[in-house]
Parts: C-alpha cells; structure tokens; sequence
C-alpha cells in the first residue's frame, strides 16, 4: 500500500518535471500560465534522483521510469547542474559579467563604499571585457564611473547608451545622471549600436563589435525585465511560510508581477534573438536575463544561433548567480558561437550587489 502511494507520488513528479522542461518552448504571452514551470526544475530533478535511490534500495523495477525521465531531460539537467569537476585555466580573452545594482546608488550611507569595493573588484579581477548591468553613472566626482572605468582602470574603449537620463542640482551646479548598460574593452572597439525594446524604457539591450587579435567579436550586452518583487513581496512570503496559511491578496499581487515580468522578457527575448540570427560572425550574448535556463527566454536566445553555454562547457554544481536565502536561480548568462573555445566559468562570490560577478574565459 505503502509503495502504491510512493509510486503514485513519483508518476506525479516525473509529469511535473516533463511539464517544465516543455514550458520552454511555449511563449508566455501566448500561454503565461506555463512560464513559471521552469523554476520547478531543480526540486523536482532532485525530488526524482530521491525516487532512484529509494526504488534501487527497495529493489524495485520502478527505478526505471525515474531514470528514463531524467536521461529524457538531460539537457536541462545539464543546464541546472555543471558537471565539470577538474581544475580550471583562465586563459585568452577574459569576460566579466554583472548586474551592478546602480553601485548601491540608493543606499546613501554607504553608496561610495560599495562602489570603491565593486571598482576594487573589477580591478582584481582584471578582465579584458565588461559588461555591467544596471549601471550607473554622473557627471559629479564621486559617482563619475565612466570616467573611472577609462581614466583610472584603463578601460579606454566603452560603449554605453542610457535608457534614463535626469538633470539634477547640486550647489547650484548641474549634474548629469544616467543609467543603462555598460561594456567596457581593453581591445578596440569599432562598432556600436542597440536593439531597442518597444516594451521598455528601461531595460535595454547593447552590442559591441569589438577587435580581438585581428578578429571581430560581437557582445551583447542586456538586462531583461526584472519581475519587481519589492521587500513587501518578501515579507508577505515569509510571512505566509511562518503562519502556513496563504494570503490570496498578496498571492495574486505576485503572480501577477511573475506574468508581466515573463511576458516583457519573451518579446525581448525575441527582439535580441532576431538581432543574434542577423549576424555570421563569431558572438558572446551575456547579461542578467532575469529567466532561469530552463524558461523561454533562454531556450529563444540560446537558440538563436547555436549558442553553447559557458556554464554548461566548464561550470560546477548549480552556478547560483542570483543572491537570495531562499532561491539558487542562474540568471545572469554567457552564451558563445560554437567557434569559440570556453576555458573556465566561475563566479566571485563577494557580496557588492543583488548579483554575483561572473567571470569566463575563452579563445578563438
């Protein structure tokens, strides 16, 4: 009886584990209710390895559908879990990929200390490329970030076009503020442009064409849409976790958020993805998708053009990007053409901003 009800549980999560990993092929704005299913993907890839260990402990011929469900999904397993245990080599070209959270600029008592510490770390890490997210700049003396990127850091070549600028006074004296993307280079850069999205002002997504050893690389540069969870969305789960009991308002207000968020990010999925296809030369396509592998967005950029992922070439275990308690979401991504050679992927695991740096280096 005991294992009739084990079995029945275990049918469900295979359904439930297929279910997810085809939401990656159903566009959100076509049928939203599917887009969230991707982020079921790791509990129930772990809740069915459970199922294999307990059939082959109970001996039990049943271990054979848990396993052909997970040799079924072993490409998104592949994307969930690195499986690259030997040393790495950072060798060639060096990329450095961060949401930057605007260098703290909210947080006024202690903005100027988190940047100098993000800049500390850039400089560490000592990159060839930089593509920041969420960054921010002025025309002042402290927060002049460009400027120090260029100046100071020598990262003389930049491309950086804002999607929000704001004049503001202080003592009397204009200061120009700007937020967008970012990319930095060490190489030359000989071309710049934009996919703008029709559905955002303040997402953007840039590429850069920049000169390496004689060779053209494109990198695109993006932020997709973020689902705007605030610190009441947090609470307000936390809460419900306390008290197990659900709060529909908050529910709804949420899900709601998680819609629109899956819905914005598929049609700029599509825009940059169209971009992608346009162009034959040898490519990186990296930022903060704000979309698990296992979603949509990633399956349309990915596949854009035959991108391989840095972390599926040299990443271990489950790669967290995103700095929460509760999640281990991989958002933030390196996608490259197949002509190009991934050497190593790792994240700095410092805490600067919502976001860990990812760092990935990579030949011709």
């Amino acid at each position: 009886m005991l294992k009739g009800f084990f079995a029945i549980i275990n049918l469900i999560t295979i359904a439930l584990m297929l279910l997810s990993v085809v939401s990656a092929y159903i566009n959100p704005n076509s049928v939203w209710q599917f887009s969230f299913a991707g982020m079921l993907f790791l509990p129930l890839m772990i809740t069915n390895l459970a199922f294999v260990i307990l059939w082959l402990l109970a001996k039990k011929w049943f271990v054979l559908l848990p396993i052909a469900a997970l040799m079924l999904c072993y490409k998104s397993v592949l994307l969930t879990f690195g499986f690259n245990f030997g040393a790495q080599q950072e060798k060639g070209v060096k990329i450095l990929v961060w949401n930057v959270r605007n260098f703290d600029l909210y947080n006024w008592s202690k903005n100027l200390e988190t940047r100098a510490k993000v800049m500390q770390l850039i400089e560490a890490e000592d990159a060839d490329i930089i593509c920041l997210q969420e960054f921010y700049t002025d025309s002042g003396t402290l927060m002049n970030n460009i400027k120090y990127l260029a100046d100071t850091l020598g990262y003389s070549f930049y491309h950086f076009e804002p999607t929000v600028e704001v004049n503001r006074y202080h003592n009397r004296k204009k200061i120009e503020q700007k937020w967008g993307e970012a990319t930095f280079s060490k190489f030359p850069i000989i071309n710049r442009s934009r996919v703008d999205f029709t559905n955002s002002k303040s997402n953007d997504c840039i590429y850069t064409d920049i000169l390496v050893s004689g060779d053209t690389l494109r990198v695109y540069n993006m932020h997709l849409q973020s689902i705007h969870l605030d610190n009441n969305d947090y609470t307000a789960l936390l809460e419900m976790e306390q008290k197990q009991e659900p709060d529909w308002k908050n529910i709804r207000k949420i899900v709601r958020k998680m819609k629109n968020g899956s819905r914005s990010r598929a049609s700029q999925a599509e825009q940059v993805a169209m971009s992608i296809r346009k162009y034959k030369g040898r490519q990186i396509v990296c930022g903060d998708f704000n979309d698990v592998p296992i979603s949509y967005t990633y399956n349309k950029l990915a596949n854009a053009n035959q991108m391989q992922d840095a972390f599926v070439a040299k990443g271990f275990a489950l790669g967290k990007t995103f700095i929460n308690p509760y999640l281990y979401l991989r958002i933030d991504n390196v996608l490259a053409s197949t002509s190009i050679h991934i050497n190593s992927w790792r994240t700095n695991q410092k805490v600067l901003s919502d976001h860990y740096a990812v760092c990935v280096s990579f030949s011709f």
